[in-house]
């Protein structure tokens, strides 16, 4: 299983290089293949970075005045990760995904997958979200894909545009624990900080940056053989 993972501060403040590395460090039991990144400024600018080697510490990030950092580690699930073009986060536009899981009916989806010469069951992901934008609102669009999906997510997704950072899960965790200046999300339980927690399957959460205030836009169906 891949790891996802992410710090993000307000304004006055910048993305902590050693609590992003412990955090790395600690999602890289989960598979270290490669791993990528969204980093951003809080202001708007902001770019994708991706490595074909093992994750080791966050100074592989230019994190200078970065206030966001959305990271993803990558596992042997499939695909090449020596090819930058399979390594995480995928992007359309203002939309950035990144996935931890396994879905087992993508291939029903043929007209979801952005590039079909990358084999990456993410990509559907990506793709039914853009397909449903004729919703009324991209949390509507992320519901009507991901409750079509079956199998193992745990997502996020940042919609640069607006600066509101999703995040969803179906039986991969995702746990949370936020300050008045820091959010924080990872794919194992964080040592770093005390009582983090772990979100709800089925809910589809929004982060609204600056404020890093978290609340629930939507619900989705899903199967797990663990509830």
């Amino acid at each position: 299983m891949c790891g996802i993972f992410g710090v993000l501060t307000e304004p006055a403040e910048q993305v902590d290089t050693a609590v992003l590395t412990a955090l790395g460090r600690l999602n890289s039991q989960r598979g270290n293949l490669g791993f990528g990144a969204w980093l951003g400024d809080g202001k708007g600018a902001g770019q994708a970075v991706r490595f074909p080697h093992p994750f080791i510490d966050a100074t592989s990030f230019p994190l200078e005045n970065s206030r966001i950092a959305l990271a993803h580690i990558r596992a042997p699930t499939g695909g090449q990760s020596k090819n930058l073009a399979e390594l995480h986060p995928f992007q359309h536009e203002n939309l950035w995904l990144a996935h931890n899981g396994l879905l087992l009916n993508h291939r029903d989806f043929p007209a979801w997958r952005l590039q079909s010469e990358v084999n990456v069951d993410s990509l559907t992901i990506l793709g039914g979200i853009i397909a449903h934008l004729a919703a009324p609102d991209l949390p509507e669009a992320i519901c009507q894909t991901v409750g079509q999906l079956e199998g193992q997510q745990a997502c996020w997704l940042w919609d640069e545009a607006a600066h509101h950072l999703y995040l969803w899960r179906v039986m991969s965790p995702i746990y949370v624990q936020s300050t008045p200046t820091r959010f924080i999300f990872s794919s194992l339980k964080p040592p770093i900080v005390s009582d983090p927690t772990l979100l709800t399957e089925g809910q589809l959460y929004r982060l609204h940056y600056p404020t890093l205030s978290l609340e629930t836009v939507g619900t989705f169906p899903f199967y797990s053989p663990y509830q």
